[in-house]
């Protein structure tokens, strides 16, 4: 019998699930759920997002803006580790009363706008040459031709914008 009752002290009694730890724990993450919905019905929906589409073209009082072209050229690009040739033609819209400066201009400095533009070309990521909108093209050759044009002597930019009517690509290197 002695023997009997070592056994049965030694073998430690078998528990069941901790209840208490588990009840502590759910009251826990109810409290924290209550405290975020209560806290989010506080502070109300968030505002509503208005979508503004891409600016088509920009109009002067004056009256319509006339067209210059600026290049029509092909740039090279290898930035995909192949090479690609890219036939582009850029056009400046300017106000009616710029349009000679600007053409005079162009004509005085464009070998230096030619290879202006084909640095932003050739630098450019192949996604920047592929999208649609050709966003990214358009706002770096339009900051880089008005750092070229610069102001007129009321302040007032001589290139109002870029379109970029034209970029098509072609590998080389078959």
């Amino acid at each position: 019998m002695a023997e009997e009752a070592a056994k049965t002290e030694q073998a430690p009694p078998k528990k069941g699930l901790p209840v208490k730890t588990i009840v502590v724990i759910l009251a826990m993450l109810a409290v924290e759920a209550g405290l975020i919905v209560g806290v989010m019905m506080m502070l109300g929906k968030p505002s509503e997002v208005k979508a503004v589409g891409p600016v088509e073209g920009v109009k002067e009082q004056e009256g319509v803006l006339r067209e210059v072209e600026i290049v029509k050229e092909k740039f090279s690009n290898n930035r995909t580790g192949k090479m690609w040739v890219w036939d582009t033609e850029i056009i400046a819209q300017v106000s009616p009363k710029h349009v000679e400066h600007v053409e005079a201009e162009l004509e005085k400095r464009r070998g230096e706008i030619r290879t202006g533009i084909g640095g932003i070309w050739r630098s450019a990521e192949h996604a920047d040459l592929t999208s649609p909108d050709r966003e990214v093209l358009t706002r770096r050759t339009l900051a880089y031709l008005r750092g070229i044009f610069g102001q007129d002597p009321e302040g007032k930019e001589y290139v109002q914008t870029v379109l970029i009517p034209q970029t098509l690509g072609f590998p080389t290197g078959f």
